[in-house]
């Protein structure tokens, strides 16, 4: 099979998904090495394979607005995202839709990656894949290559420290009605005692981050403004870029947040960065600000990673290496 080159982005997600190959279908809600479901596919390869963040559901991915539409199969590049059916109601029990994933090229024809319910995750030609629902794009470049800072490399590592119940936009808290609400920021399940440090310079001061009262830091610039989470402060006041601003503490027992199965110690850091002008990629607006991927920001460069790649614990990341 030919691909995109693993250093673009196209090609990273791709590279990723095809560690799936194999694996059974198994409809959940976290990622366990037991098997996963078509949507789970697409949207962690491409969190772990790029650090860009798509919808959770099959649905969600072809109705997204932030998504480029690709109108013709021979357009498509490694990491769009093939949908079977017109919307839910057309899919057979017409309750979940059903995804595919292109990751690149055999004998001139596009292949996809798709976890199939009756055999389970498998290379195909796109030809025999239903296309009803079009295809989706996320990747802003799929051909563009990916930032090889020292940043971004331990950013992008730190992706196997997020389960799926930890990453941005997951629906993770409950409600008094039991309505869960979009998770505005990224939990990294590191060490207890695990050093925190500013993301940028700026104001760091005490603060309870909702929805669950965590004890932490808030640091705030220019507009734009960080909350640490789980954190207990060692540096308050002026602080810079790099700065060890307070170190990690394991949660308290909530009743209301539900946590990742997939770890027995919940200690994490819960890393939000919010702006007061609307960015271009997808964001939450809580709060007075907009809350988008704060890993992401530092795959780019914008801001710094908050912790030491070496505290993170990815419990099912080395699973798929």
């Amino acid at each position: 099979m030919i691909g995109l080159d693993a250093g673009t982005y196209g090609g990273a997600v791709a590279a990723y998904a095809l560690r799936f190959v194999g694996l059974r279908y198994l409809q959940s809600e976290e990622l366990t090495s037991d098997g996963i479901d078509c949507s789970t596919l697409t949207s962690q390869s491409h969190w772990a394979g790029a650090l860009e963040v798509i919808p959770f559901r099959a649905e969600a991915q072809r109705t997204a607005e932030y998504a480029f539409v690709v109108r013709d199969t021979a357009d498509a590049l490694p990491g769009d995202v093939f949908v079977q059916h017109q919307d839910s109601a057309s899919s057979p029990g017409g309750r979940h839709n059903h995804v595919g994933m292109m990751v690149g090229w055999v004998g001139g024809e596009p292949t996809l990656l798709e976890a199939s319910e009756r055999v389970g995750v498998r290379i195909i030609n796109a030809r025999s894949f239903e296309l009803n629902g079009g295809i989706r794009r996320f990747l802003a470049d799929p051909c563009g290559l990916m930032p090889r800072t020292a940043v971004a490399r331990a950013a992008l590592a730190m992706a196997g420290g997020v389960p799926k119940f930890g990453r941005f936009g997951m629906r993770q808290y409950l409600g008094s009605a039991c309505n869960r609400v979009p998770h505005r920021a990224t939990d990294i399940y590191v060490a207890s005692g695990s050093k925190v440090y500013a993301p940028f310079d700026g104001r760091a001061e005490h603060a309870v981050i909702d929805p669950d009262g965590a004890q932490g830091v808030r640091v705030i610039a220019n507009g734009r403004t960080c909350e640490l989470g789980h954190v207990e402060p060692t540096a308050l006041g002026s602080v810079r870029r790099g700065q060890v601003v307070g170190r990690v503490l394991c949660p308290a027992p909530l009743v209301d947040i539900l946590y990742s199965p997939a770890y027995s110690d919940p200690t994490h850091l819960h890393f939000a960065v919010g702006c007061s002008a609307r960015p271009s990629v997808r964001a939450i607006h809580c709060d007075g600000l907009w809350w988008s991927e704060p890993l992401a920001m530092c795959r780019e460069g914008i801001i710094g990673v908050p912790v030491d790649q070496e505290s993170v614990r990815g419990a099912f990341a080395d699973e798929f290496a």
